[in-house]
């Protein structure tokens, strides 16, 4: 057996710490927990067969303030990234030095949505700068630059702790709806705020202010 040269050994142990180390690969959920982690199975692309993380937290969008939630089912894909440091305390809250030195450790590894194969992805609109809804389209909620909003639903509800404010000088009510119920929510809004409120539907009536 030939002896390798220093470059080829080199180039070996390099081979090896690259082949070692975990960063981000695609991955799916197989199962959805009752804690809201999920167990994904991980696609490596590697003579390595496919690995299954149990227990992976779900990176949302989340602030001090605010968050989007998206609803997940099993099936769904996405990117497996992997912490260069142990996560377990600080999932629990604890922020620091733990003496745990592992790196790059599939125990240490969250789930980001996104990520699709071309051949399922979702053919976004181009003509709303942005929207969020169902894939079915029964919800949508679009904003464009010019500052139209537009929210589309089977059935849409508006509820205020205390009050629901519509302040405008110019409202319209749709549908198919009893012409008497549309004319008394059209009064109740004109005697709120003046200015005018349409009722746009198989009748018309226009309520303006005195």
């Amino acid at each position: 057996m030939v002896d390798k040269s220093p470059y080829e050994k080199i180039a070996d142990f390099v081979e090896f710490i690259k082949n070692a180390v975990n960063c981000q690969s695609p991955a799916k959920i197989k199962k959805i927990n009752s804690d809201g982690t999920v167990n994904v199975e991980v696609y490596r692309n590697d003579e390595i067969e496919n690995q299954l993380l149990i227990g992976i937290k779900i990176k949302h969008p989340e602030t001090g303030k605010a968050f989007i939630y998206l609803g997940v089912e099993e099936g769904d894909e996405g990117v497996v990234r992997y912490f260069d440091r142990s996560t377990v305390d600080y999932i629990d809250g604890k922020e620091g030095y733990n003496f745990d030195d592992r790196c790059h450790n599939t125990n240490d590894a969250c789930f980001e949505l996104g990520f699709i194969p071309n051949p399922r992805n979702y053919v976004y609109p181009v003509n709303h700068d942005l929207m969020i809804g169902t894939k079915d389209g029964k919800g949508i909620l679009t904003l464009d630059t010019g500052g139209i909003i537009n929210i589309l639903g089977g059935n849409v509800n508006i509820g205020g702790e205390s009050s629901v404010i519509m302040d405008s000088s110019n409202i319209k009510l749709g549908g198919s709806g009893s012409s008497n119920n549309l004319l008394t929510t059209a009064t109740v809004i004109k005697d709120s705020m003046g200015g005018t409120c349409t009722i746009v539907s198989g009748f018309s009536q226009k309520v303006k202010a005195d």
